[in-house]
């Protein structure tokens, strides 16, 4: 199977279709000439998406691993509130007071 430039592949859908105009027609000739560019411009990425793709699942495994033999960063802060540290300590009744904020 030969492979066709734009300008042939065009020509080939003008002899199928003639000089119809009709809204079907038309769309059939923009959705074929859009998949044309797509498929043009995705033959032209050279990139190895095998290793990339490779190289990055090694990495994350890697990472991954390494989370069971480091130690936690001392200084890392993950948000969490230590309410027996609390600077002003919570009652119930304050908890649910109206208007009042700690």
């Amino acid at each position: 199977m030969s492979k066709l430039t734009k300008e042939e592949f065009m020509n080939a859908l003008k002899t199928r279709i003639g000089d119809s105009t009709t809204d079907e027609d038309l769309n059939f000739l923009k959705d074929m000439n859009d998949t044309y560019d797509e498929l043009e411009k995705a033959s032209q990425d050279t990139t190895d998406w095998k290793t990339k793709y490779e190289e990055n699942d090694a990495n994350w495994r890697q990472r991954y691993k390494d989370t069971f033999f480091n130690k936690p960063d001392e200084n890392y802060d993950d948000g969490k509130i230590d309410y027996d540290k609390a600077e002003k300590p919570l009652t119930y009744e304050s908890l649910f007071k109206e208007g009042v904020k700690n």
